[in-house]
């Protein structure tokens, strides 16, 4: 099995936190949406809620077109 230099950093040092803080600041939102709608408040207090590695599943999953 090959492996990358991050995958080699994770297994040394864990993962790397993710700012969610700043990730929220980037987001684009859509149509009508806004950043105080409760749904998106909800999204955003899920994702803080999770795991290193849990939020950056959803990051890849969110940032594929």
């Amino acid at each position: 099995m090959d492996k990358t230099t991050d995958d080699i950093e994770v297994a040394l040092y864990g993962q790397r936190a993710i700012d969610v803080n700043d990730w929220q600041a980037s987001t684009e939102y859509y149509a009508d949406m806004k950043h105080s709608d409760p749904t998106v408040i909800e999204f955003w207090s899920w994702v803080r809620s999770l795991n290193v590695h849990d939020q950056r599943q959803v990051l890849i999953l969110s940032t594929r077109y």
